[in-house]
Formats: structure tokens, C-alpha cells, sequence
């Protein structure tokens, strides 16, 4: 494996409450990243804070639903409040539960405001701070 060290980074994970979500969680702290991520469900945030990291890394959890406007604000006001990322992983997302027929034009922005709007939005609050990091 290659030895990717992370440490004196800062990450943010969106949609992490389990899968894809929880698993970039715990790789980025095990490689040493801070890391803070967001779910719906707060027992799945609880869980996964208590993750055992091998690395350095630290994980800190909030409750935020993307698909809101106001809850995704305020997901991005606490972390910039603790300073810059260096790292972004848009992962929350959904896809149509209902046959394509029966969805409404409701249905559709939901989904638009999940998986759209809350990347642009974190990305825009985000990406300035990436961009003046150096790697070094």
C-alpha cells in the first residue's frame, strides 16, 4: 500500500453516515487528516465518531440535511469557523425511488437540491480556501 500521509490536513465529507461516506471517514483519519463530515441520522454520526483511528487523525460529526439550503449554510459556517479545508468530498446523493412515471416535479427538485445544489454549495464556500493551500 502506498503511504499517503494526511496529517495537518483538514477534510469534509458530505452524506457520510454509512458506505462510500463513512469509509472516505475513516481512511482520511486513518491517514492522519482531521476530519468532519455530515449525516441525517444522528445515531449514524454518533457511531462513526466513535471510530477507532489508527492514524492521527481526528473525526468530528454534525447533522446536517443537504438537501436543505439552511442546514447546508450552517454545515459550512461551523466548519469554516474552525479555519480552511485542504480536502472535499461531495459524496451525499440520492437517486429516484419511484418508477420515472410517477414522480413529481417536487420529487425532482428534492433530488436536484440533494445532489446538485449542496456540491455547488459547499464547493463554492470551499474551493477558495483549497485553492490558496500549498501541498508541499
Amino acid at each position: 500500500m502506498i503511504d499517503v500521509s494526511l496529517k495537518e490536513k483538514r477534510a469534509v465529507v458530505t452524506g457520510a453516515s454509512l458506505g462510500i461516506g463513512a469509509a472516505s471517514v475513516k481512511l482520511l483519519a486513518e491517514h492522519g487528516a482531521d476530519v468532519s463530515f455530515c449525516a441525517r441520522n444522528e445515531s449514524a454520526v454518533d457511531e462513526l465518531v466513535k471510530h477507532k483511528v489508527r492514524g492521527s487523525g481526528l473525526i468530528k460529526g454534525f447533522i446536517a440535511d443537504m438537501g436543505e439550503a439552511e442546514s447546508t449554510q450552517s454545515f459550512i459556517e461551523q466548519i469554516l469557523a474552525e479555519g480552511p479545508i485542504d480536502i472535499l468530498i461531495n459524496n451525499v446523493g440520492a437517486s429516484p425511488s419511484r418508477n420515472f412515471l410517477y414522480m413529481t416535479d417536487a420529487d425532482w427538485q428534492s433530488l436536484h437540491e440533494l445532489n446538485l445544489l449542496s456540491a455547488v454549495r459547499c464547493t463554492r464556500a470551499f474551493l477558495p480556501h483549497m485553492r490558496e493551500k500549498k501541498w508541499g
